[in-house]
């Protein structure tokens, strides 16, 4: 099939540089084919006219390598070269023999259910304890039944006779080729021909080239919808230059794709993606939103995720992302609650994810889930927690409670100073309008008042006690102090107590006071909250 057979003559026609192979399950593209040895003198390997034929391998694997090519080829990872001998190396297998191999052995030796696993479109690999076997093996027996065909790490790299893989997978719909053989775009776009129902493809960390120029023909892959690219190595503008030739494409992944420039395919990218919906850039490395924006006018994109990058901040104008429903920025380096001022450009945003932001680890959890949720009122869903008319309610009490101290500073430092407040609080007036504004507690009779001028009034109350004690504390006290001072009011001993606290409106869901070295205002606790100071 696709190895080197014994006693078979390799000659160095019989590969071609850029070829991927694969040795004992590794995979490695060819960088050099011909005749090799050590110069006894200099020790150096040096090419010779004849002896057995060997191959200058580039691993996948860096690990595998040994050199960086001896000076008779190039590595792009520095040490991941090595030579291999032509006779041990398996070259590609096509489609149908790579299928008919995986699904003979399932049949005559099931896999035990520790074996098996299914990739994600992240090109990871998800343990499966394997239910309805006979009714699996019932399926595998009929090839032309099947639907969905995972590939993944297999000697697959070519498509072969089209019209019998056509005969024989006539209704495949999602086959994933991740980390196989398949090398040249053109060899992919043939598996049109041979799946023409095919509908979702997945060639992560394959060793994908380009042609210099495509043909004029429409491509055999036309009707993809969904195609996976994630650690291909491939450049934005190269995954939209392959994307002209899938015009009813909905949804493009390409994560972990080292990805820092998208402002280079500026030229091509709406007409390339005018029918996606879904863009997955997850873990790239991207710092400046103006190249995000190279996407801001795509007319379909609904789905964007961004998380675990290198955005330092958000920029939007009016118009952009304009059918932009879904936003994932985890994982990111937003460490300014303005960065979501520009969201509010995007109408019909209703999820979003914000976690593992320091803006978000600046507060604590809940805190920071209801500024988000105030800050941007399009929202019905943030970090995967929904967000119903009670919870919005809460949020915007809380949030306009928060900060009614800078309010009330604005107000009395005058009419700039109200816009400036504004500006960075954009939601704030129309929460005011909702819920009326809030008279803060101070201790300046007249003139503007400071952070440190302005306490929070709180209710310590105790299930061992039906007394209930006020006390006013300025937003920095410490939650050590604020425990401190809950136990000597209720005479309990402080190592024997625990203590949550809930903002008003919010009793339901009281939080606990774990961080003995945060403040009153890293916990949003606010004018009117209650501390419960109870026995363990």
């Amino acid at each position: 099939m696709g190895e080197s057979g014994e006693g078979e003559v390799l000659l160095p026609s019989s590969f071609t540089v850029g070829e991927r192979v694969d040795v004992q399950g590794e995979k490695a593209t060819v960088k050099f084919i011909g005749y090799i040895k050590k110069d006894e003198d200099t020790k150096k390997i040096v090419e010779v006219e004849e002896g057995d034929l060997w191959l200058g391998l580039e691993w996948d694997d860096k690990e595998r390598g040994k050199h960086s090519g001896e000076g008779l080829f190039e590595v792009g990872v520095p040490g991941s070269g090595s030579f291999v001998k032509a006779a041990k190396v398996t070259r590609a297998f096509t489609l149908l023999q790579t299928v008919e191999e995986k699904y003979n052995d399932i049949l005559g030796n099931a896999a035990e259910p520790t074996d098996m696993f299914v990739p994600t479109a992240k090109d990871n690999r998800v343990g499966i304890e394997l239910v309805g076997r006979d009714k699996a093996i019932n399926r595998y027996k009929n090839l032309h039944l099947l639907k969905t065909v995972s590939l993944d790490h297999s000697k697959a790299g070519k498509v072969g006779n089209a019209e019998e893989t056509a005969e024989k997978l006539k209704v495949l719909e999602e086959l994933d080729v991740s980390h196989s053989l398949f090398s040249d775009w053109m060899e992919v776009e043939k598996l049109g021909l041979a799946l023409p129902t095919l509908r979702a493809l997945q060639l992560n960390r394959c060793r994908i080239s380009l042609p210099a120029a495509f043909p004029v023909e429409a491509s055999p892959l036309s009707q993809l919808k969904v195609i996976a690219l994630n650690r291909t190595g491939l450049s934005f503008k190269q995954v939209c230059t392959a994307c002209t030739r899938l015009p009813q494409l909905e949804a493009l992944h390409i994560a972990n794709n080292q990805l820092t420039n998208l402002s280079d395919a500026a030229d091509i990218v709406n007409a390339a993606l005018a029918s996606v919906k879904v863009i997955d850039m997850d873990g790239n490395e991207i710092s400046e939103w103006r190249e995000v924006a190279t996407l801001a006018k795509l007319p379909n994109l609904k789905k964007l995720i961004l998380s675990d990058n290198k955005l330092t901040d958000v920029e939007a104008e009016e118009g952009d992302f304009a059918a932009l429903e879904n936003l994932s920025l985890s994982g990111n380096k937003l460490d300014d609650w303005k960065c979501t001022i520009p969201m509010l450009h995007f109408k019909h945003l209703t999820e979003a994810k914000l976690s593992r932001t320091p803006m978000f680890e600046s507060l604590a959890s809940s805190a920071a889930h209801r500024t988000g949720i105030a800050r941007i009122p399009t929202l019905k869903m943030l970090n995967r927690s929904e967000i119903g008319a009670v919870q919005r309610d809460e949020a915007e009490r809380f949030y306009l409670s928060r900060w009614a101290g800078g309010w009330d500073r604005a107000k009395a430092e005058g009419e700039e100073a109200k816009a400036a407040f504004l500006a960075e609080h954009p939601t704030y007036s129309k929460i005011m309008a909702r819920l009326g504004e809030i008279q803060v507690i101070g201790t300046v009779a007249d003139g503007p008042r400071t952070m440190m001028d302005e306490v929070v009034e709180l209710n310590f109350v105790s299930e061992l006690s039906e007394k209930k004690h006020k006390k006013k504390l300025p937003p920095t006290t410490g939650i050590g102090a604020v425990k401190a001072l809950g136990a000597r009011l209720f005479k309990l001993e402080l190592d024997n107590t625990t203590f949550r606290y809930y903002n008003e409106g919010a009793e339901h869901f009281p939080e606990p006071l774990n961080e003995d070295f945060r403040t009153l205002d890293y916990y949003g606790i606010v004018s009117g909250a209650t501390v419960l100071v109870e026995a363990k």
